[in-house]
Order: C-alpha cells, then sequence, then structure tokens
C-alpha cells in the first residue's frame, strides 16, 4: 500500500476521478518503502479525518457549492495528511511481497472481472503488465490463466466496469481512448476480437461509476448523472434520463422493469430520497416513491454494491436501512414499500487492529456476489456476523446470515474490489499482494468450498518492477 493508491481510494469512496495515474518508477519505489499494515491504517485514518473535505474538492467536474477558499483548504488539508501518514504510521523499509521470491512486477488494482460463457476472463483496472506482457488496463485470459495474446484493445487509464451481452462488451472507465479510438469513458467492443465499434460513441460527461445493461438498454451512473442509451447502432439515446442526482451513483442494478441506483447523493430529481432509490425503466424513468430504502450513514452514508438474492442485498457505508440499525450490509424486499429482512443481520464492520478513530467503527461493501444460494461479500473489514474475517467473507443467503467460517481467505489486508463466480472457482481482484500465504498480485481463484488458492491459476497483474 503507498501514498498514491491512498489516494485512489480515497477520491474513489468519493466519487472523484484520479487526475493521472502513478507513474510506474514512482510506484516501485514508494510501494517499496510501505508496509501493508501502515497502509490499511492509512487508508482508513485518510478516509475517517477528510470525510468532510472530500465532498468540497473540484476535482475533473466535481459539483459543488463551495468557494474558492473552502476548496483550497481541502486540497490543503488531504495533501497534508497524506504527506504525513507514513510517518504516522510507521512504514517498513520493505514489503513481505517485495522480497525474494515474489513476482516480477509491482501490483496494481483489479477492479473489475467478466467471465465468458467458454471459460474466458476479462479483467479491467489500473495495471500496465500481465503475466510480463504489456496490457494497459483490460486484458483477457484463458480459463487457466494464460494470456489471450491475440486479444488486446488496451485503455489509456483505469477501466472499471465490463459486462458480457451476447456478442458484445460494454466497458467504462476513467479512459479517453481505447483500442486506438477515441472514447469518452465507455465503449463497446466485438467480444471475440476486442475490436472497438466504431459507430457505437454516446456522448458523455465523465466522472462515470456505475453501468448496467438489459436487453437493448444500456444504463450509465456517475457524478450528478443518470443515462440511457440503445445497445444498438450509434449508441443514441438519452444521454440525461431520469432523475439525475445531486451527486454520485456507485451501482446500477436491472431487476425486472426496475432500476436500482446506489450512491452518495442526497437527493435525485425532485426527491430528497437518499442513497438508493427504484426508478422505472419504462418511458421518462419516473422514481418508485413508495419504495423508500431510507440509508443513513456518516456523512450521509453511501450504497455500493448490489445483488439480488432472496430479496435486494445492499451494500456500502452507512448505519441504518428502512428505519432499523444495521452496518454496511442489509437486505430489503423488492416489492413496495422498501421492507427490511429483520432476521438477516451480518454488519461486517472494523478499523485495523489497534486504531480507534473517537469510537466509529468503520468499514464498508465493495462488491457483492449472490452464487449458489450463498453470498460472497468483500470490502474493509474485520468483522462481519460477530467472526473475524477480513476483508471476504461468504455467508448464507438464507437463515440469519450464518458465516461459512469453513471458508477462509487470507488477502493480508488487502482491499478487494471485485468477485465472479465459474462453475468451479471463485474469482478475487483487488489491490492485494498475496493471498493465503502465496504472492497473488491482484487476482486470485479461490475453492467455492474452503476458500483455498487454487495453485494451478496463477497470474501477475501489475506494473514492470525497474
Amino acid at each position: 500500500m503507498n501514498t498514491s493508491s491512498i489516494f485512489q481510494t480515497v477520491t474513489d469512496h468519493f466519487g472523484l476521478t484520479r487526475p493521472e495515474q502513478i507513474t510506474r518508477k514512482e510506484n516501485q519505489m514508494i510501494r517499496e518503502n510501505s508496509s501493508k499494515k501502515a497502509g490499511r491504517t492509512c487508508r482508513h485514518l485518510v478516509a475517517q479525518v477528510t470525510g468532510w473535505v472530500i465532498p468540497v474538492l473540484c476535482n475533473k467536474g466535481y459539483k459543488t457549492e463551495a468557494s474558492s477558499t473552502s476548496r483550497y483548504l481541502a486540497r490543503t488539508i488531504l495533501c497534508v495528511i497524506l504527506s504525513l501518514a507514513p510517518s504516522w504510521c510507521g512504514f517498513s523499509h520493505e514489503s513481505p511481497a517485495m522480497r525474494s521470491g515474489s513476482p516480477s512486477e509491482v501490483p496494481g488494482s483489479v477492479l473489475v472481472i467478466a467471465l465468458q460463457k467458454d471459460g474466458k476472463i476479462i479483467i479491467g483496472g489500473y495495471f500496465s503488465m500481465v503475466n510480463g506482457i504489456t496490457r494497459h488496463n483490460i486484458a483477457r485470459l484463458e480459463p487457466g490463466g494464460s494470456l489471450d495474446r491475440s486479444w488486446d484493445p488496451g485503455a489509456n487509464n483505469a477501466v472499471r466496469r465490463i459486462i458480457v451481452s451476447g456478442s458484445d462488451l460494454f466497458v467504462m472507465g476513467d479512459f479517453s481512448t481505447i483500442g486506438g479510438q477515441p472514447r469518452g469513458g465507455i465503449a463497446k467492443l466485438d467480444l471475440r476480437s476486442g475490436d472497438v465499434d466504431s459507430r457505437w460513441n454516446p456522448t458523455v460527461p465523465g466522472n462515470l461509476h456505475s453501468l448496467a445493461v438489459s436487453g437493448t438498454n444500456v444504463f450509465v451512473g456517475g457524478l450528478s448523472y443518470l443515462a440511457r442509451f440503445t445497445t444498438t447502432d450509434t449508441g443514441i439515446g438519452e444521454c440525461a434520463w431520469g432523475p439525475q442526482p445531486d451527486y454520485n451513483i456507485f451501482e446500477l442494478l436491472v431487476a425486472g422493469d426496475s432500476l436500482y441506483a446506489g450512491g452518495n447523493f442526497t437527493q435525485i430529481g425532485n426527491s430528497r430520497l437518499s442513497c438508493l432509490v427504484r426508478v422505472s425503466t419504462i418511458g421518462d424513468g419516473t422514481i418508485d416513491s413508495a419504495w423508500n430504502a431510507r440509508v443513513m450513514g456518516a456523512f450521509g452514508g453511501s450504497v455500493r454494491a448490489l445483488t439480488v438474492g432472496d430479496g435486494l442485498v445492499v451494500g456500502g457505508a452507512f448505519n441504518g436501512i428502512c428505519g432499523s440499525s444495521r452496518t454496511n450490509l442489509a437486505r430489503i424486499s423488492l416489492s413496495d414499500p422498501a421492507l427490511l429482512d429483520g432476521e438477516w443481520s451480518p454488519n461486517p464492520v472494523g478499523l485495523p487492529t489497534g486504531f480507534d478513530w473517537q469510537g466509529v467503527e468503520a468499514g464498508s461493501v465493495n462488491c457483492l456476489l449472490a452464487h449458489d444460494n450463498d453470498l460472497y461479500v468483500a470490502g474493509i473489514f474485520n468483522s462481519i456476523g460477530g467472526v473475524v474475517q477480513t476483508n471476504i467473507a461468504k455467508l448464507a443467503l438464507t437463515g440469519y446470515a450464518a458465516v461459512e467460517t469453513s471458508w477462509s481467505v487470507d488477502t493480508a489486508g488487502g482491499e478487494v474490489f471485485a468477485l465472479a463466480a465459474s462453475k468451479n472457482g471463485i474469482f478475487a481482484g483487488g489491490s492485494f499482494e498475496a493471498v493465503n500465504g502465496a504472492a497473488s498480485p491482484c487476482l486470485i481463484k479461490l475453492d467455492p468450498i474452503t476458500g483455498a488458492s487454487d495453485r494451478s491459476f496463477r497470474v501477475e497483474v501489475g506494473y514492470p518492477r525497474y
């Protein structure tokens, strides 16, 4: 963990796009002088201390009513915190994963994993190499983990969302070019070849965070933005469709004729509904005002992950939903009105051991995966369901959301941002360097029963080691 990746995490948490990627040399120099424990502490420290100033940062068009003085103060405070973080947290001179026998690449971040029907795996995130071969922020792997050398779209900045839809691949991120074609953060690719569809090029404003595809509709969410486009032709559609949020939409999920939108907004359209709403996919996107999840939390709370599993499973950073106390994870009804599942209460929480910020039990949920009547949860936590589990866990979707203690995964404190399931394994992607005691930079395949690493699936994702 390094101060640059901490900055990335903080800006991502509040929906801000990092202005530029860290250089390869800078990445290695900082990583080789930091420890994972210190990095985890800094991550939470920065998130807590700067929570009240981040929303006034004007980074790449961040919408704010703050004065120029407030914006300057916010940037100054953040820079001071990041510059002091190494001395506060006691960085060591060498990270365990960087010692002899470690991979030949400095780990990057895998932010999204998409699986094809033939078993091939597409990953996106921040990186410039996969298995020692140049790949910029997007790559495709064979089922066994070897790189598909024939497939190389290449994006000039982070890829955050990937959705396979028939023979098409929809990609969203911070890039301005992909596959050699100029695109404003969203593109349609041919799944087989990786070629960019030259005609499909909808106009978007940037600062995009979420993507959903249903039938012939593509839904896009971002900073003060919700839109709908067609999957065909030029992607023509409503550039600003439905109710517009005052801040960010981090997650979109289509279920039936409804679109569920989660984020850190405090108002959407003319409604004061915050963090989670249901919108009709038909017509002009009317809000279902009878379905009110009433998400609450520090700094307003946020919803970052949604999936369907005996209801709507909601993950993020919050301490209340539907009028009841719940921490970071809850299940509510899909029908009107939004009702909380009172028995299902895993409550993932926790700061790093020995660190406390004014008694706040922090933590968050980054992503969710419902698979075979189980729920896989990933984020920042060290306890879930009253059981010690760090950053990734497996729960029962039924009953009291019992934690599967036999499914144990050790990411050495590394964060997990992406989950996907195949017939014989669970894929996890993130910013971790090692899993279950072995070097596994950014991507791992896990046994769905025990959580053991698949040693035959060895992939290195990151930047070149200089």
